[in-house]
């Protein structure tokens, strides 16, 4: 045994705990000392990050500091553009669907999708496929479940920052998520065995129940969770090219006292090895690593002496015999094998085993998932913006620098003096205004004592030096200055073009592309199938389990959101040819043109009803308005005003056209007014009342003539529709004198 674990620290009793502590402990030496060198590129990734020279020209008192900080300017478009593809109104891309029947396989359809369409097939298959479609729906609810009672979004946004920055996306899970609180629920409660009580009860009666709310534990599953792992706090199998060929890795963890205490509480932990822990390291047991100094120095601008009350822990998943478990006290199942070996998670502190436990998985697998931004052959760790960029950005700083520091040297000439023609005592300070130098005349010298030489300017040579390598920055990055939200230089002029910027922002679509197409095959497929896994062994829900197949739709979002928007625009062509036009659903466009977007189509597009609302207002303003447009036209078809007022002048009051005359002549001289409308509807009451008396007259062969109706005098709306029961006196018009009312004749009252 001593030769599996290595040597045991001398003085110390020896255990097999002992000994898988030590292997962790081991395992991770060496791990750690391989990975130096990566340790290096994350470093100055960071630091060009936070615009901070890796090589310390900060520090050197005879040249500029300046930090041009493209990095950060195109790190932070690579995460903007990842994350407006992997996230938006539809959330996360993925998709969940039932594999084909047999059947269905063999009759030649490839998803259960394509199946469903066919209205002939056997009622077995449409009943297979019914059911299919129910569990399927009931798990794609459950997983989305699952993401956002994770806060999956959240943490995915952590995880590309580390990705765009260090090149390299670390994800943990799932493991079981730690029980929600207790939430105020409504229960039934039985009513208090008081003195009531116990009489029902001594009769006989039920007792009666009441409803309340109480804090209450939720009945619930377990819970998957995922979490984002520092690449610097991850250390793989070094052997291994990626996370499938990992045999083992280990988490590093920081923990003070308090957290250490509340992981004695969790099930699986050794309460007892962590109170053997406590009080073998009662400061702690932690020391800072090469990289943790530098983070920390780099943050808040000194080194960390010490952490007080911390302790390391480190978290080991691999592959252990089944008899080593089973000697570590390790509740194994019957019928293991002692050779074969199981996959394990081990926490050591120092030499102290706090949780020796197998994987409780159908399939047990080490549960990280590793996605690199640009895949480095034959690594495990990615390449991010920043080592991408290095050297161009340290040229275009070394440019930015010299050009401040020529320019400064430029600014003022570079004096020599002959000190022999200086007097004893005198000291040269400099060039001053007023300056006083008392000199020696020397025989057979006549230089000038005092000799300036200008530096010449390069500033020109250094500007495009600078200017290429910003360019060349757009190249390696595949980040165009525009997708940052800058303009670019004017040497750019390809810049400038509408077909210039969309040949840079396809480039740039283009390698986005790659990166997502690493996030859907490294995280997002694996990781949704891990929760389907877990749901398939721990929920109780029998209806949402079945055998369904998992994809990602990261890229696929991206060429369908294209295709889509191109057949867009080639609807919106064909609308415009009347023969298509009725044949093709506007609304639906929109839609499709809302949700290409990025929008909510249900936030911005309304509904059928509101729309039907809209088009009678905007009808109805429109005829508001014709009406308006019309007034003056009607009014120029009006006779002339003095043309009016002659035929009013040769017009008996009591003839039944004086109304109408009257009312054109108000009009034609806009001074219609409240009381003038009255006073003509009661004139041509008056006249309607005398037309009817005189038909009453008439002999009985003239009864067939139609008889005058009031409707006949109606006139617009905002005109009074009947008349006032008493005549006013009619306002006089242009001189004519006032017409007096004619009393009705047979009106009635």
């Amino acid at each position: 045994m001593g030769q599996e674990f290595g040597t045991i620290e001398a003085g110390k009793p020896f255990s097999i705990t002992t000994g898988l502590a030590k292997l962790v402990q081991d395992k991770f030496t060496w791990c750690r000392n391989l990975r130096f060198l990566q340790q290096e590129k994350w470093l100055s990734a960071k630091m060009a990050f936070d615009g901070i020279d890796y090589y310390g020209a900060d520090e050197d008192a005879n040249q500029s500091g300046i930090f041009l900080n493209f990095t950060q300017m195109k790190t932070m478009a690579a995460y903007s553009q990842i994350m407006s593809t992997m996230t938006g109104p539809d959330g996360f891309p993925w998709s969940i669907g039932p594999t084909p029947h047999p059947d269905l396989v063999r009759l030649g359809y490839e998803s259960v999708r394509e199946a469903e369409k066919n209205p002939s097939l056997p009622m077995d298959l449409q009943t297979e496929i019914l059911k299919a479609n129910i569990a399927c729906d009931g798990m794609r609810v459950k997983i989305a479940d699952n993401l956002d009672e994770t806060h999956w979004e959240e943490k995915f946004s952590r995880g590309v920052l580390d990705m765009v920055i260090l090149g390299t996306m670390v994800v943990k899970g799932p493991f079981s998520a730690p029980p929600n609180p207790k939430k105020w629920m409504l229960v039934d409660e039985e009513e208090d065995a008081g003195v009531l009580g116990k009489i029902k009860g001594a009769i006989g009666m039920v007792a009666t129940k009441k409803q309340t709310y109480k804090l209450v534990s939720p009945n619930e599953d377990p819970r998957p969770d995922f979490e984002i792992v520092s690449p610097f706090e991850f250390y793989p199998d070094p052997s291994a090219f990626n996370i499938e060929d990992c045999m083992w890795v280990v988490h590093r963890h920081v923990l003070n006292k308090a957290q250490l205490v509340e992981l004695s509480k969790d099930q699986g932990f050794n309460a007892e090895e962590i109170e053997k822990c406590l009080d073998a390291y009662p400061k702690g047991n932690w020391t800072a690593e090469t990289w943790e100094s530098r983070v920390y120095a780099l943050n808040q601008r000194q080194t960390p002496l010490t952490r007080g009350d911390r302790f390391v822990a480190l978290e080991y998943w691999g592959y252990i015999s089944g008899r080593e478990l089973e000697l570590a006290g390790v509740d194994m199942p019957n019928g293991y094998d002692k050779h074969k070996q199981y996959m394990a998670c081990i926490w050591s502190i120092g030499s102290y085993c706090i949780k020796i436990a197998m994987s409780q998985l159908e399939k047990p697998y080490i549960p990280f998932l590793v996605c690199p931004y640009e895949k480095v052959l034959y690594n495990i760790w990615g390449r991010g913006v920043p080592e991408k960029m290095r050297d161009p950005q340290d040229i275009v700083n070394a440019a930015a620098r010299a050009m401040v520091d020529n320019m400064g040297i430029a600014a003022g000439p570079q004096v020599i003096y002959d000190t022999s023609r200086m007097i004893n005592g005198f000291k040269f300070e400099g060039i001053k205004p007023w300056g006083v130098w008392p000199l020696k005349t020397l025989e057979g010298i006549t230089a000038p004592p005092v000799t300036f030489v200008p530096v010449p300017s390069i500033l020109n040579e250094l500007k495009l030096l600078q200017d290429n390598f910003k360019m060349f920055i757009q190249e390696v990055t595949s980040m165009p200055d525009m997708a940052s939200g800058y303009a670019g230089s004017s040497s750019g002029q390809h810049n400038r073009t509408a077909s210039g910027m969309s040949m840079l922002f396809n480039a740039a679509n283009t390698y986005i592309k790659g990166v997502v197409f690493n996030i859907d095959n490294n995280i997002t497929k694996p990781m949704i199938r891990r929760i389907y896994d877990w749901n398939m062994q721990y929920s109780s829900d029998m209806l949402i389990k079945g055998d369904f197949n998992v994809d990602a739709g990261g890229v696929q979002k991206i060429i369908r959101n294209e295709g889509k928007m191109q057949s867009v625009q080639e609807l919106l062509q064909l609308m415009q040819d009347p023969d298509f036009k009725p044949y093709i659903n506007k609304i639906a466009i929109l839609k499709e043109w809302v949700r290409n977007h990025g929008l909510n189509s249900s936030d911005v597009i309304n509904s059928d009803a509101q729309a039907e609302a809209i088009k009678q207002e905007m009808a109805q303003s429109q005829a508001q308005m014709a009406q308006n447009a019309n007034v003056p036209k009607l009014r120029a078809e009006m006779p002339r005003p003095d043309a009016l007022l002659e035929m009013l002048t040769n017009t008996e009051p009591s003839s039944p056209a004086y109304p109408a005359i009257y009312e054109q002549v108000a009009l034609s001289q806009d001074a219609m007014s409240p009381s003038m409308k009255e006073s003509i509807d009661l004139m041509k009451a008056q006249s309607f009342a005398a037309a009817a008396q005189t038909l009453q007259s008439l002999p009985p062969q003239f009864e067939t003539i139609p008889q005058p109706s009031l409707s006949n005098f109606e006139r617009a709306a905002g005109y009074p529709q009947t008349a006032p029961p008493q005549l006013p006196q009619v306002p006089a018009l242009q001189g004519l004198p006032p017409q007096q009312g004619i009393p009705p004749q047979g009106m009635p009252q």
